[in-house]
């Protein structure tokens, strides 16, 4: 698997009046291709995109390519650059620089490794309320934490 990164954006975008019309017209449909293309262009080192790779991203994504380009196009959410680009000024990750996702990304997995390891310690201190299985639980959680993966258990 490719490395994940991380890059901040706004938890709250749907209630944006541009994405409101796009929900409105467009449903979740829309907004799923909406942060598709963010993502898209989060990719790029210069945070744009070629319009002609559309039926490239259309295809990989099993998207219509005329919903991409009504998506683009139609909400002002996103800038055509001289008719062969496009990019997104307000939410695409100029908001870290392209080096930093990475460590952005490992800051936070070191500080849920972190937590972790102290709810480790914790549940182990006193395992005879809960059994034997909570130890293997703690090494599992621990053993994933530490590579930076999502824990699987509620910790």
């Amino acid at each position: 698997m490719k490395d994940a990164y991380y890059f901040p954006h706004d938890y709250n975008a749907k209630d944006d009046p541009k994405c409101e019309r796009l929900l409105y017209e467009m449903g979740q449909e829309g907004y799923g291709i909406f942060w598709t293309l963010i993502e898209v262009l989060r990719a790029q080192p210069d945070y744009t995109y070629p319009m002609a790779n559309l039926p490239i991203v259309a295809r990989k994504y099993n998207a219509d390519e005329d919903k991409l380009r009504r998506v683009i196009d139609g909400y002002g959410l996103f800038v055509v650059t001289d008719d062969q680009h496009f990019c997104s000024e307000s939410r695409t990750a100029g908001r870290l620089p392209a080096g930093g996702m990475i460590r952005f990304a490992r800051e936070g997995s070191n500080r849920f490794a972190g937590l972790v390891t102290e709810k480790v310690v914790e549940m182990l201190a006193d395992t005879r309320d809960f059994g034997p299985w909570i130890v293997q639980v703690a090494i599992r959680s621990m053993a994933v934490a530490t590579r930076g993966m999502p824990c699987p258990v509620r910790c």
